[in-house]
């Protein structure tokens, strides 16, 4: 069984030589009355009868212009990978020949599950559950496919379960979830990290009931779980600690729920230092082979990672806000945005990144804390913002000149 991981399958560039900056050209209506029962395809999305038919790859269908539209964003990504993983095995009377296609297909199958289950959880993470859905959704087809009834159907089968929590569909989240809880039933060997998300997921469809005292114990669960994979400090554990506080929070034990927006907090920021660092001690890294991997070229930190840290995070400094200040000090607002402004640095959004260090300031200054050490932190990714939006307008102009130019 092939364990399931968190690492991306394809890098940014991979996905624009697969058509990411491509536009799909215009969909086929079938005629379905022309087609016998059998030979009629299935939705990609859903197992009804697909009515359109993706022109460019012909070999993926949908049921209605509502799952075209949905699987848009994730199908222009794929297509011409699903083109040639769908595509006949031609006969072959060599075994061996015939075996390493049929390898060859499985592997590819299996970074497309991955890519997809991993851009879900990115974009779920991002908020945005209409695109997270199809994604999961497209994964949870590979899995099955692969893998049968496996724990590699349980990740996709979370985010989808997710989404529709957060989109206030409570009974369609239900059914998702219990599937997973069946495919956790019927497994001894899940990875803690897994069953770290399943419990995640109870847990907050309890907190959607309001059922409290159960949200607890399953968050708690859920840090024991990554505990037992990650350790107590690392940033896959720290998602326990951010919603158990915010259970704590809702039963007004703010010390408490104090305690572990800090930990929370601190978890991230001795994570996020030493990237913001090398980001910038560093034009460029050692690679394999003696190679050379710029700034740009480099993966500083997973997208479901980044989104996942920044809605942390966030809701870290929400609850900070709504604490009363006897609890949560202007010191604690103030680390909380020098975390946010790390994040959002690693993320690109320089401007936000910029604005955020600048409010933990205002914090700093609203607290008479003008010689604690967050605060030349904060000057220091004020500082490399600048530096970012300098580089990034100085390019911009001299793009504009070579327009003019030419």
């Amino acid at each position: 069984m092939t364990a399931v991981g968190s690492d991306t399958m394809m890098s940014e560039s991979e996905e624009l030589r697969c058509g990411a900056r491509k536009k799909l050209k215009p969909y086929v209506r079938l005629n379905l009355l022309t087609k016998r029962e059998h030979e009629k395809d299935k939705c990609e999305l859903c197992e009804r009868i697909g009515s359109l038919m993706c022109r460019n790859c012909q070999v993926t269908f949908y049921c209605g212009m509502e799952h075209y539209t949905l699987d848009k964003d994730i199908h222009v990504v794929l297509c011409s990978r699903v083109k040639e993983l769908r595509k006949p095995i031609e006969f072959n009377s060599q075994a061996q020949t015939r075996e390493r296609w049929l390898k060859q297909r499985r592997i590819r199958m299996e970074e497309l599950y991955k890519f997809t289950w991993t851009r879900g959880q990115a974009h779920l993470e991002e908020g945005k559950y209409d695109s997270a859905i199809p994604a999961a959704t497209v994964s949870i087809k590979y899995a099955n496919e692969l893998f049968g009834q496996a724990p590699e159907v349980i990740p996709p089968l979370l985010i989808t379960a997710e989404c529709y929590l957060q989109k206030g569909k409570l009974k369609v989240a239900d059914g998702f979830l219990a599937r997973a809880l069946s495919i956790e039933a019927t497994w001894t060997d899940i990875r803690p990290f897994i069953k770290a998300r399943i419990r995640r997921n109870e847990g907050l469809i309890h907190l959607a009931r309001n059922k409290l005292s159960d949200a607890l114990e399953c968050f708690a669960e859920e840090i024991y779980q990554s505990t037992e994979e990650f350790g107590p400090y690392h940033i896959r554990t720290s998602g326990g600690y951010c919603y158990l506080g915010h259970v704590f929070h809702l039963q007004g034990r703010y010390e408490t729920s104090t305690s572990l927006f800090r930990q929370t907090v601190k978890i991230w920021i001795d994570h996020l230092e030493p990237i913001l660092e090398e980001m910038n001690h560093q034009s460029y890294l050692p690679f394999i082979a003696g190679a050379l991997k710029t700034e740009t070229d480099r993966v500083w930190m997973e997208d479901p990672d980044k989104f996942e840290g920044l809605r942390l995070l966030t809701k870290c400094y929400i609850q900070q806000l709504e604490t009363p200040t006897s609890h949560a000090t202007a010191l604690d607002h103030a680390t909380t945005c020098y975390a946010i402004s790390i994040m959002n640095y690693i993320c690109e959004r320089y401007n936000e990144a910029k604005a955020k260090a600048a409010e933990g300031q205002a914090r700093i200054l609203q607290g008479s804390l003008m010689k604690n050490t967050i605060n030349s932190k904060l000057h220091h990714v004020i500082r490399f913002c600048d530096k970012k939006l300098f580089q990034l307008e100085k390019t911009t102009a001299q793009s504009s000149e070579t327009s003019i130019s030419e």
